[in-house]
């Protein structure tokens, strides 16, 4: 996935849901987030940050899988939105009920996720989601 927010952007893999890597370039620095099952890495390459990888940092997700999850489990109520395309390839989107946050758009053809755009002021910003099937690992790092 690629997302594109207001601090900054970033690539994002994921094996289902229970592997996830994580990568986000802001102006104050890199981020980075890995986690496999219920253990999870953070660094982050900031001034005033420490080097290195550290073990579950406070049991913290990005924000983009609180969401994703949300969706996933059916606890966000949705209404549909009028049928669009998103570089050309025809999409449904689903808006959360409230109108206040996020809108999925999935593929008409597949019924895969297209893209994810979080209306959240703080945190808000596009998921575009790509390669499905494609192969790779995520492994965790060491601590320091």
């Amino acid at each position: 996935m690629r997302f594109t927010g207001r601090e900054g952007i970033g690539v994002i893999e994921v094996i289902r849901t229970d592997k996830v890597c994580s990568e986000v370039r802001t102006r104050q620095g890199t981020y980075e987030f890995v986690a496999v099952g219920t253990q999870s890495r953070l660094r982050v390459t900031k001034r005033g940050q420490p080097a290195g990888w550290r073990c579950n940092p406070n049991g913290s997700r990005p924000v983009f899988l609180s969401a994703m999850d949300q969706v996933r489990r059916n606890e966000t109520a949705v209404i549909r939105r009028p049928d669009t395309e998103i570089e050309g390839t025809p999409v449904h989107a689903y808006a959360d009920a409230s109108g206040r946050g996020a809108v999925l758009y999935v593929e008409a053809w597949t019924g895969l996720p297209r893209r994810l755009v979080e209306a959240d002021r703080q945190s808000g910003g596009i998921l575009d989601f790509y390669y499905y099937a494609a192969p790779f690992a995520i492994t965790l790092p060491p601590c320091q």
